[in-house]
């Protein structure tokens, strides 16, 4: 039990120095920079180092991770979000490390209650909501800054609803969205490309 507490404890820990360097990561290009370029005790940099944290929870579905684990997972994916904004120096590494699979993962499979048809982000009754959105967000910035992050996620279908449902309606993310329908109009199979979607490329 005591032991118990103590993993919780240090893991409230390490949510708190996540959280620090997601603050550093915010608006300044110096600091994801440096994220970039630290490197690890296994002779990794900072991206690779991140990726791994994300990967130590790759399978394990949200039910079946404590409060303290969804906070730690919650944290790690908020500073992939702010890493990668803007920032194709860090989007192109992340997805040659394999960070696209794992966050669409987390997005689309990593609750047994999301239908296979479902094209929402978890409601506000879920713990996991906030990791879901930042992981959204972390793979629409990389959409827009690497071309075959781009094309990869362009063969998901239902990915892509789930992001236009979620951010179709922002400006500022036309661009994006429109790149990443073409690319679906030529790689999706006819019947898996909604017509619906041309109103937006347009």
């Amino acid at each position: 039990h005591g032991n118990k507490e103590i993993q919780d404890e240090a893991l409230e820990l390490t949510v708190a120095c996540w959280g620090a360097l997601r603050e550093l990561a915010c608006g300044s290009v110096g600091n994801r920079t440096a994220i970039r370029e630290f490197i690890d005790s296994n002779g990794g940099n900072g991206l690779e180092w991140m990726v791994k944290h994300l990967e130590a929870y790759d399978g394990v579905q949200w039910k079946d991770m404590n409060g303290v684990q969804i906070k730690l997972v919650t944290a790690v994916i908020g500073v992939l979000r702010n890493v990668t904004h803007k920032t194709p120096e860090n989007c192109t590494p992340f997805h040659v490390y394999g960070l696209t699979p794992l966050l669409i993962w987390r997005v689309l499979y990593a609750s047994e209650e999301e239908s296979e048809h479902d094209s929402s982000l978890p409601d506000q009754s879920k713990p996991w909501r906030e990791a879901a959105f930042r992981a959204a967000g972390t793979l629409i910035n990389m959409i827009a800054e690497d071309k075959p992050c781009l094309q990869f996620c362009s063969m998901n279908v239902r990915l892509i609803s789930i992001l236009l449902h979620s951010w179709g309606s922002n400006k500022r993310l036309h661009k994006v969205f429109a790149n990443l329908l073409r690319a679906a109009k030529e790689r999706l199979p006819f019947d898996e490309y909604s017509p619906n979607w041309d109103t937006i490329i347009k």
